[in-house]
């Protein structure tokens, strides 16, 4: 066992503890030790960043690019161009 190991002891409720077992083989964990300290890792690295993008998955960040580029697209549809704005309109000399 590694020397920077120990022993600790967590107390938990049955229904974390229920999750932790129906969750570390999903993650390819090999042992519910191996699961906790990922997730406390995770946890951690989350609250010391202070943007939370190095931690969300990337489905989540490319859905919300491409939503973001699909309301600016919808947008430019709805905006008139300037040249068939009247000038009083945006500002301009009469």
């Amino acid at each position: 066992m590694d020397e920077n190991r120990h022993r600790h002891t967590v107390w938990m409720d049955d229904d974390v503890w229920d999750q932790v077992e129906s969750h570390y083989q999903r993650d390819n964990c090999t042992t519910k030790n191996e699961f906790i300290e990922k997730a406390i890792r995770f946890y951690s690295g989350y609250l010391d960043t202070e943007s939370a993008d190095a931690y969300l998955p990337r489905v989540l960040i490319a859905e919300e690019q491409s939503h973001s580029i699909f309301v600016d697209r919808l947008l430019m549809r709805t905006v008139p161009p300037v040249d068939n704005v009247p000038p009083h309109v945006y500002g301009a000399p009469c």
